[in-house]
């Protein structure tokens, strides 16, 4: 579905009542028909406009106990397609489909945009929707939740589980361990939303399908709103190693890390939880309140062009590497990669633009001093066991506060994904600039580059040659 092609309908459902706590509620139901699913959504209170997206099978009665602290907020919630209200269409279900019904109800709403906090897959559809609808997304909360695909976790082998024809009753006992880092009671609502959730094994695992085809990391960094990650620091369900990278990957995103707290961390800490919350959400809508300010930042952040070297680097086989090692293991392996990037960067007189979560991206005066600082990653990163692939190249770039933009940038990263386990490629731009070390170089040929015009003369760089 494109933007704004949503229709409202009023669907009248009076009677139908729903119980959270120790309330209850009877009114109409408001719906909006999008991508041929009728999306069941609720709005309440006035004033600055934020949007809660649930996770995996569970409705928008989720969010009632945060409901109260909200104060000064007109705060639309929806259930997702194959929970709550909303229907469930056979066929599969997609994040960004679940995003595109994100900004239909929005618009039925009479939303242009607002702050939007999704939790585990909702934090998925978030992403999403800040990633292909940034003018609708004010700030954005991401709270236990990762960058799709297997998450990087312990409960990955409850995937076959989850997947299987078993029903939604033995599904959620298999899960409600992982869940919290209390232990839950044995009631038929452990938490807001359990005894809602639905019931139809189909819509669940449709939802889940949705999150292992679904991968955001090689866009994070297009996601240019204020951003806070909340994560439950003993989360098993989700690691919260995915927090870090999603943080590294996300320019200038804040991660808070709730101390004793598992995926449900609204559960196991809601004091915490919610004034971590509203701190944000009133600092990001403060920001926005004074618009001259803004536009001026934006005037002063305009882009100027440079000229000079980029270097883009990646783990090769991150993920089979976490999965190996474990968490902790993982995340020290990681902050080793990151200091050796560091130092060699600095060494080199290199600038580093920015931790990519499994590489980094740096710029340089000298195309020598780049591939220099190439090779001597891609040695140290091999001493701890784990291979880099490179790209370099030498142009123009695009600068805006502290990042690079620009056709010349998304050549050096196409040159990097196009490189071998471990290789080092660089463009005949960069050769031209290597001077009477141009020799350490042999050419690979014309490479078509997913997305770039034409044909790129590239070069692999040998490990002896540049000293």
């Amino acid at each position: 579905m494109g933007r704004g092609d949503g229709v409202t309908e009023s669907v009248l459902s009076g009677g139908q009542r729903r119980s959270s706590g120790n309330w209850a509620y009877a009114r109409t139901m408001p719906h909006c028909v999008a991508a041929r699913a009728r999306i069941h959504y609720e709005v309440d209170g006035e004033g600055e406009p934020l949007v809660l997206i649930a996770g995996t099978a569970f409705d928008l009665s989720f969010w009632d106990d945060l409901l109260p602290e909200l104060r000064g907020f007109r705060v639309l919630r929806l259930d997702n397609r194959g929970a709550g209200l909303s229907d469930a269409p056979d066929e599969a279900f997609s994040i960004e489909q679940m995003a595109d019904d994100v900004a239909a109800v929005m618009d039925a709403a009479g939303m242009p945009s607002a702050h939007v906090y999704g939790m585990s897959m909702g934090g998925l559809i978030a992403q999403d929707l800040a990633i292909r609808y940034p003018e609708r997304v004010l700030s954005l909360v991401l709270g236990a939740t990762y960058a799709g695909g297997p998450p990087l976790s312990r409960a990955v082998r409850l995937l076959p589980l989850l997947l299987s024809e078993k029903g939604p009753e033995d599904l959620l006992r298999a899960t409600a361990p992982f869940l919290s880092a209390t232990p839950i009671p044995a009631t038929a609502d452990r938490f807001p939303g359990h005894a809602l959730a639905p019931r139809d094994k189909r819509g669940l695992r449709r939802q889940l399908s949705a999150q292992l085809r679904y991968n955001s990391i090689r866009r994070l960094h297009t996601i240019r709103q204020p951003t806070l990650i909340m994560h439950g620091e003993r989360d098993r369900l989700i690691s919260p190693l995915n927090a870090r990278r999603m943080t590294r990957r996300i320019p200038g995103a804040r991660l808070r890390l709730i101390a004793g707290a598992g995926h449900m961390y609204r559960h196991d800490r809601p004091g915490e939880s919610h004034d971590l919350l509203l701190d944000f959400l009133m600092e990001a809508a403060g920001r926005l309140l004074d618009q001259e300010e803004l536009q001026l930042k934006r005037e002063q952040a305009e882009a100027r062009r440079i000229d000079g070297t980029v270097l883009i680097t990646d783990i090769v086989r991150s993920t089979e590497h976490a999965a190996r090692l474990g968490d902790d293991a993982w995340d020290r392996l990681l902050g080793e990669h990151d200091t050796a990037v560091h130092t060699e960067i600095d060494h080199h007189k290199g600038i580093l633009i920015k931790m990519t979560g499994d590489g980094a991206l740096a710029l340089f005066e000298s195309a020598v001093d780049a591939c220099r600082c190439a090779l001597a990653i891609r040695g140290r990163i091999r001493c701890v066991g784990m291979e880099v692939r490179a790209g370099v190249h030498t142009g123009s770039f695009l600068v805006s506060g502290d990042d690079l933009h620009g056709l010349g940038l998304h050549i050096a990263a196409r040159v990097m994904a196009s490189a071998i386990d471990g290789g080092v490629r660089v463009t005949a731009e960069t050769v031209a600039s290597l001077g009477a070390v141009v020799s350490c170089t042999h050419p690979i040929g014309p490479t078509t580059l997913r997305g770039i015009p034409g044909e790129w003369d590239l070069y692999e760089l040998d490990d002896f040659a540049i000293h």
